[in-house]
């Protein structure tokens, strides 16, 4: 009895809405044809706190996945949301990055590398897929013209965190790099004073005065 009980809880704490696949994923966003994918996510409040991000990409022909997580101890969610593709792009783009194949690829095929950006940022898929006059960052946005321009095709989905299982990853993974900063310099500070013999009361304007 209690037995059953506890598998029906466990039933319950699995939300049914979730896609349950990759290509049922692409579905919902109506993508049939991609070269990358990238999902990601960003936590934060506003430049008086941190913020922590994180992303997959996804690569189409490898079937080949990487993570992608950082923080920083100031910023705004809009870059905590922007960071996980940014990043992304930047490595699956250096030297011997797949995207570079893909590019030489699409050359021949006379056609874009398609990238795929899903998020549940409503404001960043409008400002992404230039549906809005961008009224933050927009030195950061340009990053995305730039590879635009140099043959890369984006698109910007939204998906509700709710729906896309890698959304609740990638959520989470943000939310706790972000949280991860939490008394990192007090750590820091400490170490040095004990390593270097240094006083109680030292704080930043105490190294290189």
């Amino acid at each position: 009895m209690n037995k059953r009980k506890k598998e029906k809880r466990t039933k319950k704490q699995i939300p049914n809405e979730f896609l349950p696949t990759l290509q049922s994923l692409l579905d919902y966003c109506k993508i049939s044809e991609w070269d990358a994918l990238i999902i990601g996510d960003g936590s934060g409040a506003g430049w008086d706190v941190g913020i922590g991000w994180a992303g997959v990409l996804i690569d189409r022909k490898s079937c080949g996945r990487k993570l992608f997580f950082g923080s920083a101890n100031i910023g705004t969610i809009t870059i905590a949301e922007m960071f996980p593709y940014l990043l992304a792009l930047s490595w699956y783009t250096r030297p011997k990055g797949a995207g570079i194949q893909r590019r030489k690829d699409a050359i021949v095929q006379n056609r874009p590398v398609l990238i795929h950006i899903i998020t549940d940022s409503l404001s960043v898929v409008c400002a992404g897929n230039n549906l809005e006059p961008k009224k933050r960052q927009n030195e950061l946005w340009e990053v995305f013209n730039a590879y635009r321009r140099r043959g890369f095709e984006i698109h910007f989905h939204h998906v509700g965190r709710s729906i896309a299982a890698m959304n609740v990853l990638a959520d989470e993974v943000a939310r706790q790099s972000r949280l991860s900063l939490h008394g990192l310099f007090s750590h820091v500070m400490s170490i040095l004073k004990n390593r270097y013999k240094l006083s109680e009361t030292i704080d930043i304007y105490s190294f290189n005065p």
